[in-house]
């Protein structure tokens, strides 16, 4: 059953969650990366394509990446919990990509991985709109690290996230430059 939600148009902000509705949320503005998108399927699992760039072809010719995750919901917070599992779909080339010509490897969610900075985020409620928060160690040589938190205001999109590990295949399987918002 789907949560009721609706748009403030005026805001362009999210201000409820619908399971099956695809959401984003934009880093280029602040971090140079580009928008994530995520879906909650239901009570307690979501999947996710993070930095997806739509609009350029040669970012995701070095690679796009699905998670299939689980999260917990306490009032307005969405913790992801760290593990889940994730699928790669790497290219050799912007030719192979064009070909759908692609490595796969498959992996779940830990320490040692990239994909724990984006499942160590939240989405909260935040002045009437659902942001996601995480925050990023920035490493400076040989001196202390540093941190630097991050929040995105989420915003509904019309681009589908496939639900399957077999339908993200099928579709990456070819130049996706047609699946813009």
């Amino acid at each position: 059953m789907a949560m009721v939600g609706f748009i403030s148009w005026k805001q362009n902000s999210v201000t409820e969650i619908n399971y099956n509705q695809t959401y984003t949320f934009n880093a280029k503005r602040t971090t140079g990366a580009p928008p994530s998108y995520i879906v909650f399927l239901d009570e307690s699992h979501y999947l996710a394509i993070p930095e997806l760039n739509l609009e350029n072809d040669c970012n995701q010719a070095f690679g796009v990446d699905f998670i299939q995750g689980t999260y917990r919901k306490r009032e307005d917070v969405y913790k992801f919990e760290k593990k889940g599992k994730v699928t790669n779909l790497w290219f050799d080339n912007y030719e192979n990509f064009e070909a759908g010509k692609y490595t796969i490897q498959r992996g779940k969610i830990n320490a040692e991985n990239k994909y724990l900075t984006f499942a160590s985020g939240t989405i909260s409620k935040e002045r009437l709109s659902f942001v996601y928060k995480h925050i990023i160690r920035i490493y400076n040589s040989g001196k202390t690290d540093r941190y630097k938190r991050n929040n995105f205001k989420l915003k509904r999109t019309k681009f589908n996230i496939p639900t399957t590990e077999k339908e993200f295949i099928q579709r990456y399987h070819k130049k996706q430059g047609h699946q813009q918002e």
